[in-house]
């Protein structure tokens, strides 16, 4: 019994002393390629081993090194000594899941990393950690899903990413939860611009063509009829546009030239 207790204070005396203790003003940081490089300032030379390093106000964090590469997981303390940031790595590369806290101890941050690239769920909150600000899904750094929220927790905006631009459906809420706007890209450029009324149904749609309108508009009266209905081009209306009364019977038509009423006509 005693062997064992010996054996275990001899464990723990040898894994605290395995522990290096260095100044932050004795560690330099280095980034290339993506990749973050620790060094002595002194010697240049890289750090190996596991190394507390104390900053300003008694903050410190805690790592592993193989040659100037941090290996494993990297966790940061306050002057109280809370944990405050824990995130980890693989050969220096971002790898894993990576967690922020607030001054309580509660989860504000939540990133996730593979091969040194974002892969799978990245989570925000507000500093009280009450309030789930935003959330992301990636695959890869350029491909990925965002979802924005609203304070009182209803989703507020919604995006698509493929290789760095929007592309898909973008689409934007009111408080009360109601689709308000959705906008159709492709490889970041707008093709169509939709809105809605608050009891979802259409409101209006337009195709776009390099920036500009381009195509046939058409807006809605709240019962799904048409109210009017139209030809854009370069942003100008040309052709004939219709005018409808909420039962869906024609009004008036308009012919434009180059945005300018050339003809009216009205129906009774």
């Amino acid at each position: 019994m005693k062997f064992l207790f010996l054996s275990i204070s001899l464990l723990f005396v040898s894994t605290s002393f395995a522990q290096k203790l260095l100044p932050e003003r004795d560690v330099r940081q280095q980034v290339f390629a993506g990749e973050k490089f620790f060094k002595l300032y002194t010697t240049d030379e890289p750090l190996d081993g596991t190394y507390k390093v104390v900053m300003s106000g008694g903050a410190y964090y805690e790592a592993t090194f193989v040659e100037g590469r941090i290996n494993g997981a990297y966790k940061r303390y306050n002057g109280e000594g809370k944990l405050t940031a824990e995130e980890h790595y693989k050969n220096g590369k971002n790898d894993g899941t990576w967690k922020y806290y607030n001054d309580k101890g509660k989860l504000i941050s939540l990133k996730n990393y593979k091969d040194g690239k974002p892969w799978g769920k990245w989570q925000l909150w507000d500093d009280d950690a009450e309030w789930l600000q935003s959330e992301s899904d990636y695959k890869g750094e350029k491909n990925y899903t965002l979802r924005i929220y609203y304070d009182n927790g209803k989703l507020s905006e919604e995006h698509t990413y493929k290789e760095g631009k929007e592309d898909g459906s973008q689409k934007y809420y009111q408080r009360e939860g109601y689709l308000s706007k959705e906008l159709l890209k492709e490889n970041g450029e707008l093709v169509l611009y939709k809105t809605y009324h608050s009891n979802g149904k259409l409101y209006s749609e337009m195709p776009y063509k390099d920036g500009k309108k381009n195509g046939k508009s058409v807006i809605y009266y709240p019962n799904g009829k048409i109210t009017e209905e139209g030809t854009y081009k370069n942003n100008r209306k040309e052709g004939v546009w219709k005018y409808y009364n909420q039962a869906g019977r024609l009004t008036s038509e308009e012919t434009y030239d180059h945005d300018n009423v050339v003809k009216t006509v009205n129906y009774n």
